[in-house]
């Protein structure tokens, strides 16, 4: 676990419970790792704490990279070999060891994740969990705010090949 993992998220968790998802720090809610960690305290025993949010960190992580390799992102890198081979860098970015593995160093997770969904081919539409998924990131990313021109260009390029008129309500709904 990570500083921040024990001395915010779980202290806040167990002493304020669920009023806590709304409590902000560092600029952000940062609800999807306090939900994370409710989950943790109150379904697992104290000794699986650390091992748990190791885990499920981690876990998220190798779901968000392995995002790039399917053929939604084959408009930006046309060969599977090249969008795998970027997943691969991914992983082995310098200093994984300190950012994986922990509640608190999420945020940069979910920024890319918020990223590689918009950046999906824009003639396919966004999907209502894609959609629900962005706005639990953008309420935990407070930086999700440097991503409005991407949600524009979505919104146009989107518009530009004449796509329902329901997908527009996703990236209005984020922009509000």
């Amino acid at each position: 676990m990570w500083a921040d993992d024990g001395a915010i998220f779980f202290s806040e968790a167990l002493n304020h419970g669920l009023t806590s998802i709304v409590f902000p720090y560092a600029g952000s809610f940062h609800t999807v790792q306090r939900l994370i960690v409710m989950f943790v305290v109150y379904c697992l025993p104290v000794s699986l704490w650390a091992h748990a949010v190791a885990f499920i960190s981690t876990g998220i992580f190798m779901v968000v990279a392995a995002q790039f390799g399917r053929k939604e992102y084959a408009w930006l890198v046309p060969s599977v070999r090249g969008r795998y081979c970027t997943v691969a860098l991914l992983c082995f970015t310098p200093g994984l060891n300190e950012m994986m593995g922990n509640v608190a160093n999420l945020n940069w997770i979910f920024l890319l994740w918020l990223v590689l969904i918009f950046l999906k081919d824009p003639t396919l539409k966004i999907t209502v969990p894609e959609t629900l998924l962005s706005l639990a990131l953008v309420l935990s990313v407070g930086t999700s705010v440097l991503l409005i021109p991407l949600i524009l260009w979505r919104l146009f390029e989107t518009r530009s090949q004449k796509m329902p008129n329901t997908f527009y309500k996703a990236p209005l709904l984020l922009l509000s």
